[in-house]
């Protein structure tokens, strides 16, 4: 199985948030993990199907821009 697209997700999702300066970092990282995983109907990143994998990233896509329009452009 290629783990590196699952890693990258990861990555990415704890790269934005340290980005961010979160103040609940841990919170706000599984926050984001279980809301993808939830949507994606997956047990964890690594069990997931490239499809899943695909869909985890628009997902997660969709997460950064609209925290970027509740914070006011923070992210951008």
């Amino acid at each position: 199985m290629n783990l590196g697209s699952r890693e990258k997700l990861r990555q990415d999702i704890f790269n934005y948030l340290l980005r961010n300066e979160n103040s609940d970092f841990e919170k706000d990282y599984q926050a984001i993990i279980n809301t993808i995983l939830l949507a994606v109907n997956a047990e964890d990143l690594y069990s997931m199907t490239n499809r899943q994998v695909h869909y985890a990233r628009l997902i997660f896509n969709k997460i950064m821009e609209t925290r970027a329009l509740v914070d006011g452009g923070k992210d951008e």
